[in-house]
């Protein structure tokens, strides 16, 4: 791809590599708009979020004013479920393995995660960031390295007579 269009002044060379410029403006405009996304749906849920963070807190306070077994007992089982990793507790392993995989993966967690509050939130952003970054070095390498591997055809093998000979030509990256 860098060798397809050594200068990109003619319509002929841009159309060599078209097909990379494409998918990297793609790419960009799809990332920067999912990214703007999750900042105006942060923005959007910013109320939400903070009464959703004093929740614990407010059951807590709760509990050590009223000191009731059952305000005790609720905060207490709350916190258990927010510390605990999500294997302890009683689900199908089917379920476990389902909401870990959310959580966890690559490009679902910016989607299909449960977690909520702004650390959530920022969490997605960033890792939309990441993404994109990443995708946009492993562009930039396969780009480059793909010269090395493959090279163009150059005309060389129509001078040569066998083709075991034309074959013969390795790529710096081929194994001896």
């Amino acid at each position: 791809t860098f060798s397809a269009a050594s200068s990109l002044t003619s319509p002929a060379n841009i159309e060599k590599v078209l097909i990379v410029i494409l998918m990297f403006a793609s790419m960009w405009s799809i990332g920067i708009g999912l990214i703007l996304v999750l900042n105006w749906r942060r923005y959007q849920l910013k109320e939400k979020n903070k009464v959703e963070e004093d929740s614990l807190e407010r059951k807590r306070r709760g509990a050590e004013v009223t000191k009731s077994p059952a305000a005790i007992r609720e905060y207490l089982v709350e916190y258990v479920l927010e510390i605990f990793p999500a294997v302890f507790r009683h689900q199908s392993r089917m379920h476990q393995l389902v909401d870990e995989i959310c959580k966890h993966h690559r490009y679902l967690s910016l989607f299909l995660s449960k977690e909520t509050g702004a650390s959530a939130d920022r969490h997605r952003i960033l890792k939309a960031a990441q993404l994109l970054t990443i995708q946009t070095l492993l562009m930039f390498l396969l780009a480059l390295l793909y010269g090395l591997q493959s090279p163009a055809d150059d005309g060389s093998c129509l001078s040569i007579e066998s083709q075991q000979t034309c074959l013969s030509r390795r790529s710096p990256l081929d194994s001896l």
